[in-house]
């Protein structure tokens, strides 16, 4: 195509888009008028229908107070540094996420916003990595959906955070994913060569990869795994790479099939029925719950941040981590790890919270302490409740983490500053 045919295929569209103008705006018939009164009935249904499957949710933030997707508004890079050496994987509270890499996709594959980078310096230290076995590499994929990344990709980042973070641990899920092909070699064989013979990934896994030094299958102290991947491996092999995934010391939740957002409820309510067995763990047991679920009836966000009213099962969970009453007597102390879909920074704070010792709540407010509320010495006119002429205390929260304050709300109030 030449330069000066652009301009003729321009004044041509544009002629087209006159005539069609007329057309469209021209007075209907009375048979016209018919038509496109059906024809807008059947688009407000659709519009409805796709809704109601899931294909549209409103941010949880929006509905229920609890963000579920910004995870730049918290950032916890080296929260495991001040756990002691001695303290048992098994005995924190861990937040992770659900297909991991499954960012910027259609909408029934997509399970995060947040890259995997992002992920990590919020806080997450448990990953969902799906891997397909093609022409002896490992693609990621969330079922059939290439995710445009590979396994060397995920090493790199993961190792590059503990290098600049080396007193962190990374969880590490890792199983098969869609249809092998073009393969010459086993799944596992190809997982060792990525360890041992991969020029790209082999030197950074040297340092970087915790390899079990028995087969009894018990988790190791955080102080063995210090700026090490433990692979959690759902796969079986003759030789072990890491912990047995759903293994004799894994107790795992996971009923992600949601028929509908109007099963949401109980999806939410088989996820609490096995947080409330941390309430007296077994001991040596990592227990693994699961936030996420999905279906052609109920897309992944509409599962984590609700829709049509009903609320999410991050929103659900956030509320239940900070209940004042908690039911059975008995104090939640840990939560294990938590998979989720989508997950924001205030449910990430508040698993995070378990691992100072905190109770999930402070006393008679049903809010977390984990954002102390410290009133400042000075108050600028700025500061002015909304809606008052009175000046009100205000305070700055921390995260109980971290000593930089990470937002602003009024003491005594939930409404937070934007």
């Amino acid at each position: 195509m030449t330069d000066t045919q652009v301009p003729l295929q321009g004044a041509k569209r544009q002629t087209s888009t006159r005539r069609f103008s007329r057309q469209l705006f021209r007075p209907l018939s009375p048979a016209g008028q018919h038509i496109h009164r059906r024809i807008g009935i059947w688009l407000a249904t659709l519009c409805l229908s796709g809704a109601m499957l899931g294909f549209a949710a409103p941010p949880a933030s929006a509905a229920w107070g609890v963000d579920t997707k910004s995870l730049e508004r918290t950032s916890h890079p080296d929260w495991m540094s001040r756990l002691p050496d001695g303290r048992a994987l098994t005995d924190l509270s861990i937040p992770g996420t659900h297909d991991t890499m499954a960012a910027g996709v259609t909408p029934i594959a997509e399970t995060q916003e947040s890259s995997l980078a992002q992920q990590l310096a919020s806080g997450i230290r448990a990953l969902d990595i799906r891997l397909r076995h093609i022409g002896d590499r490992f693609t990621i994929h969330h079922g059939v959906v290439y995710l445009h990344k590979n396994f060397t990709d995920v090493l790199q980042q993961t190792v590059a955070f503990l290098k600049e973070h080396p007193r962190e641990t990374v969880l590490m899920r890792i199983q098969r994913e869609h249809t092998e092909e073009n393969v010459t070699r086993s799944f596992e064989a190809t997982l060792k060569w990525y360890i041992e013979e991969n020029p790209e990934t082999t030197e950074l896994l040297v340092d970087h990869l915790w390899r079990p030094q028995s087969t009894d299958n018990a988790f190791p102290k955080l102080g063995e795994t210090r700026g090490k991947i433990v692979f959690l491996q759902n796969f079986g092999s003759a030789e072990p790479f890491g912990m047995r995934w759903a293994g004799t010391t894994m107790d795992v939740e996971d009923h992600y099939e949601v028929p509908t957002i109007f099963s949401i409820p109980k999806r939410w309510n088989l996820a609490r029925e096995h947080l409330e067995k941390l309430r007296a763990p077994a001991s040596g047991t990592l227990y693994a719950t699961h936030f996420s679920g999905t279906s052609a009836g109920a897309y992944p966000l509409s599962v984590a941040g609700g829709s049509l009213g009903i609320e999410g099962v991050n929103s659900r969970g956030h509320t239940w981590f900070g209940n004042t009453s908690p039911a059975g007597g008995a104090t939640l102390r840990k939560t294990g790890l938590v998979m989720m879909d989508f997950p924001g920074p205030d449910l990430v704070d508040r698993i995070l919270n378990f691992n100072e010792g905190r109770r999930a709540h402070a006393p008679g407010t049903g809010r977390s302490p984990a954002r102390g509320c410290v009133p400042r010495a000075v108050v600028s006119p700025r500061e002015v409740r909304p809606g008052t002429s009175a000046i009100s205390p205000v305070c700055r929260e921390t995260d109980g983490l971290t000593p930089r304050p990470v937002l602003q709300r009024w003491c005594g109030d939930a409404r937070r500053r934007r």
